[in-house]
């Protein structure tokens, strides 16, 4: 496979180097603290944290130094550039692989919430809602592997004279064709995705309140204000979380509806990416900020027996 070359090509994985090597000593800060700095009454949630951060540090390996994507508008056309560069189609598909599994974080962290409450959960609805939004995603893989098969389709040699050649390139996929059904299953999968994940953080933040509420005259005042706490920790934190993933999968939606030829927009679809490939590093450093306990720790604020969870 022959490599091409585009535009800012070495300025952006620059850049991306720089803001991976900034953001590494926020995954160091956050694996002491939650490894060996820990407090005792928070070792419930430790694991669950433990996962986040570990999927954070890997989607943006994954962004920054595997894949590295770079968008053409406004064609959108997603060319690898990363050092799997010579396997664009499966980095596309791991890169929905990734958005599924961290969407598929939010009920888990309500079920897990609410299993040391009352021992098991006491939602089936939701359990089938967040089964259905997982078999839904799944099928917006397959429908990116079907890719695969289907490039003669998109690279119609009758559209080469509207597009800009370098589309064409082998490691890109070009995803603009509209008479290819499977664009329109991306498309609407993508949109849902991003919808999905707004709902869901309404739905289990409401949820996982009013577990929290009715089990208020079968524990202590100790054990409810310490996961009404994280509660409110957990919103935070998946809010940001969404919001730096969010912003990028709109645009990307929104660029198959408007045509974004200005080359500003290219610059903002840069902006993007950068923002996309350290959003794990940001997500993780509003972790450690909003997650008291931890901080408290961190800093050797350790608060008294008495007032451990009031200061949470």
């Amino acid at each position: 496979m022959r490599r091409c070359e585009f535009d800012n090509e070495l300025l952006l994985k620059s850049i991306a180097t720089l803001l991976a090597l900034l953001i590494a000593p926020v995954y160091l800060i956050a694996f002491y603290a939650l490894i060996w700095n820990c407090p005792k009454y928070f070792h419930k949630y430790r694991t669950l944290l433990m996962l986040h951060v570990v999927g954070n540090l890997s989607f943006d390996a994954f962004m920054s130094f595997v894949w590295h994507p770079h968008f053409i508008l406004p064609w959108v056309a997603c060319c690898a550039v990363g050092i799997a560069w010579q396997f664009p189609y499966a980095m596309f598909t791991m890169f929905f692989v990734h958005i599924v599994r961290r969407r598929c974080d939010h009920p888990h962290f309500k079920y897990r919430m609410e299993c040391v409450l009352i021992g098991q959960s006491r939602h089936p609805r939701a359990k089938g809602v967040a089964k259905f939004l997982a078999i839904f995603q799944i099928v917006s893989i397959a429908t990116i592997t079907d890719f695969v098969y289907g490039r003669q389709w998109l690279v119609d040699p009758q559209r080469k004279i509207e597009l800009n050649q370098v589309v064409y390139c082998e490691q890109c996929v070009l995803i603009a064709n509209f008479n290819y059904i499977h664009t329109y299953i991306l498309f609407v999968a993508s949109a849902f995705l991003m919808i999905s994940a707004i709902v869901a953080i309404a739905f289990c933040e409401l949820s996982a309140h009013a577990a929290l509420s009715s089990m208020r005259s079968r524990v202590s005042p100790k054990t409810h204000e310490l996961h009404s706490s994280f509660l409110r920790c957990l919103v935070r934190l998946v809010a940001v979380h969404v919001g730096l993933l969010g912003t990028p999968v709109g645009v990307f939606a929104l660029a198959h509806l408007v045509e974004f030829r200005h080359r500003v927009w290219s610059y903002f679809a840069n902006a993007l990416t950068i923002q996309t490939s350290i959003h794990g590093g940001l997500s993780t450093l509003a972790m450690l900020f909003y997650t008291r306990p931890l901080v408290n720790n961190l800093f050797r604020k350790k608060p008294s027996q008495r007032n451990s969870v009031s200061k949470f």
